[in-house]
């Protein structure tokens, strides 16, 4: 039997996905591409917190907006075996949107660009927490990097899913 007729079309499809979140990936994070010093702000601490547990914390980057639940995924060049390789986590922080009722991050970080302040709350709203769970392979270079203190690059693509709507839930 030939499947070839049904099976090209499968591969131009997962091509053309592939290719998509290469463009992305590289206008997302096109500040790496670019010499400049501000390739260097958007690199992540990690700390081992436990030896099953990770956590990785970066800044947000100005593109960057989620709701609860979502996910993004992590490309670490310094971690991982191939340079695209990239896997999903879910975002632990909060957006400053959704912190506090009634204050919004862009009132606070306009005002602190304007006074020249910051009280702690701009750099809170500008973080990205992602708690990884230690496993094999990927996570496991990456817990190796968080003992030995290293920052690590990370490239970001997302975010993805969808927040559950809890409006008709009363507890």
């Amino acid at each position: 039997m030939q499947f070839g007729f049904y099976l090209w079309p499968c591969f131009i499809i997962w091509g053309l996905d592939r290719a998509v979140r290469l463009v992305r990936l590289i206008y997302y994070n096109h500040l790496y591409f670019g010499f400049s010093a501000a390739s260097n702000r958007l690199d992540a601490s990690v700390e081992l917190l436990s030896p099953h547990l990770v956590r990785l914390r970066m800044q947000r980057p100005p593109h960057f907006r989620w709701t609860p639940g979502q996910e993004a995924y992590l490309a670490m060049p310094t971690v991982s075996k191939l340079i695209i390789e990239s896997h999903p986590f879910t975002i632990a922080s909060v957006d400053g949107r959704y912190a506090l009722a009634g204050t919004q991050p862009q009132d606070v970080e306009k005002n602190a660009s304007e006074t020249g302040s910051d009280d702690g709350t701009t750099s809170y709203w500008n973080e990205l927490v992602f708690l990884i769970h230690v496993r094999e392979g990927y996570t496991r270079r990456l817990a190796k990097s968080a003992t030995k203190g290293e920052r690590v690059k990370v490239l970001i693509d997302g975010p993805y899913g969808f927040s559950p709507n809890l409006d008709a839930d009363d507890t």
